[in-house]
């Protein structure tokens, strides 16, 4: 949801691009994990990476992170907003 006010990050994902005709499909993403994939993508100089690595590492223990397979991005776009919005719904699972 788009708002104006600061909102908190609940979910990571990390997005798999699959041939065409795979579903869409979430699996769990371990906090280590998660943290070396966030530093992939990190543009921070190398003098900041203690503190970085500290700061994601607080980050990955507040939400939940999950790898999101997809072929139709749309469609993915649908389960990521049903996983948000229903919380009870495990993201290891197919769609």
């Amino acid at each position: 949801m788009v708002s104006v006010v600061p909102g908190r990050i609940s979910h990571i994902y990390f997005l798999r691009y699959a041939p065409e005709g795979a579903p869409v499909a979430f699996a769990n993403c371990p906090s280590a994990t998660a943290v070396i994939e966030l530093l992939r993508n990190s543009f921070n100089p190398e003098e900041l990476r203690d503190l970085e690595i500290q700061r994601l590492c607080g980050l990955i223990e507040q939400v939940e992170c999950a790898y999101l397979t997809y072929t139709n991005a749309q469609e993915a776009a649908r389960q990521i907003v049903a996983a948000v919005a229903c919380p009870t719904r495990s993201p290891d699972r197919t769609a």
